[in-house]
């Protein structure tokens, strides 16, 4: 069951994950020792985490640091240690989240095991410290975590989240002025075959529009943006906040070509798919280009309405 559970997780069946652990556990919490008792709430909490189901996952994790008391094990604290940090990352918490997330690398670094299970909670964690050093605007770190990840993945010859660790490479680059790179770590994510994440895929066609759009070639950034558009209303539960940011940056495409109502159009369009996701600071954002566009077409009285709209957002 805990294989099968591992399987369905990197697939990104959470649910179905869940449910597997779960049977894994009633095993393990009968004929299993103090540390398998461990891991495996430790497990647990990362579809928990994953699929938000917040005091679930803590209630996982506060029993994994009960046990541990009993049977201490450096190994699994820093596993424990690496699921703290993503759930305070999910809380917000980054302060916190970094500090757990830099203590759980350095025991594993310190173990000098290359397990497989050691090698992917090394991932994880590193993922975590370059997302953290993504919001502080430290580019060149975030790209040294994430390139150290996809080197040990491609050595190992493992693609799990690899669609994902390209994308991040990519955006690094792009937000670095580092095109050509960017572009190559975009199409990566894109054409990667084993990792199936469409989300990732789109994000990609997404940032390769942006970075189109950078360079005034609209017509190939609509493109991109079309592609992205499509996989992310395919989801079974759509992405609107992601639709919406698309949609928003096909309309100032389409703005600067020329087509005005076109734009006008998907930024409504935008604006309806930004309720669905209840962003309201995308909400505020969109007001501005509207405000900005009817300031453009001389509408002062439709402008000044947008801009209240965004001030008070």
């Amino acid at each position: 069951f805990r294989y099968l559970q591992f399987m369905h997780n990197q697939q990104y069946s959470f649910r179905t994950s869940i449910s597997a652990y779960s049977k894994a556990r009633n095993l393990i919490e009968v004929h299993g020792d103090i540390s398998q008792q461990v891991s495996i709430n430790i497990d647990i909490a990362g579809p928990l985490i994953n699929l938000q189901y917040f005091d679930e996952a803590i209630e996982c994790l506060d029993r994994a640091k009960h046990l541990l008391q009993n049977s201490p094990s450096a190994i699994l604290t820093a596993r424990l240690l690496c699921r703290e940090a993503y759930l305070d990352l999910h809380l917000k918490k980054d302060t916190s989240a970094s500090q757990y997330f830099l203590e759980s690398e350095r025991i594993l670094l310190e173990q000098r095991s290359s397990t497989f299970v050691n090698t992917y909670f090394l991932n994880l964690v590193q993922s975590g410290l370059g997302r953290i050093a993504e919001a502080g605007s430290e580019w060149d770190k975030a790209l040294m975590y994430y390139l150290q990840i996809v080197e040990r993945l491609l050595e190992d010859d493992i693609h799990s989240r690899l669609c994902w660790h390209y994308l991040n490479i990519g955006r690094c680059y792009a937000a670095l002025d580092k095109c050509d790179q960017a572009r190559d770590y975009f199409y990566r994510a894109i054409n990667e075959e084993v990792d199936s994440s469409p989300k990732a895929r789109a994000s990609a066609y997404a940032n390769l529009g942006f970075l189109e759009n950078d360079e005034c070639k609209f017509e190939a950034a609509i493109v991109l943006y079309e592609h992205a558009e499509q996989i992310f209303r395919s989801q079974e539960s759509p992405e609107y906040f992601n639709v919406s940011n698309t949609l928003r940056w096909k309309a100032k495409a389409k703005i600067e070509l020329g087509k005005g109502e076109e734009g006008l159009q998907l930024l409504m369009d935008s604006h309806a798919a930004a309720k669905s996701a209840g962003s309201f600071q995308l909400k505020a954002e969109i007001y501005k280009d509207l405000a900005s566009y009817f300031a453009e077409q001389a509408d002062f009285k439709n402008a000044y309405e947008y801009q209240l709209l965004h001030e008070q957002s």
